[in-house]
């Protein structure tokens, strides 16, 4: 419990509040301290949901970057949004559909 005490301490009353709700119906005194700080992890720093990674995956345009890096970077983005089986075809499509040059999608998805 000390250093579950010490957490409490350190987090102040704003963190204090949270923590509470993040606890509810239990104390944060009633709970572990790794269970605090998972608790207050997960909600400072959430892991982002497969569907804001594929929003930002579908978002993506090459911009000034060269072929080769705007593969790169969609098999980046791509891995991290759980497109299984259908990876290879996601990152077909969204290399085609944000490329720079018009001209070039236009004949790609003749």
């Amino acid at each position: 419990k000390g250093k579950a005490v010490k957490l409490i301490k350190w987090i102040g009353p704003e963190g204090y509040e949270r923590l509470k709700m993040l606890c509810a119906p239990n104390l944060p005194i009633e709970e572990p301290y790794n269970t605090l700080k998972e608790l207050l992890l997960n909600n400072v720093d959430p892991e982002p949901t497969v569907l804001s990674q594929r929003y930002t995956f579908s978002r993506l345009q090459q911009g000034t970057l060269s072929v080769s890096d705007w593969e790169a970077l969609l098999r980046f983005h791509a891995a991290k949004c759980g497109y299984g089986a259908h990876y290879e075809q996601a990152v077909r499509d969204q290399f085609i559909f944000g490329l720079a040059c018009n001209e070039t999608r236009i004949k790609l998805l003749e």
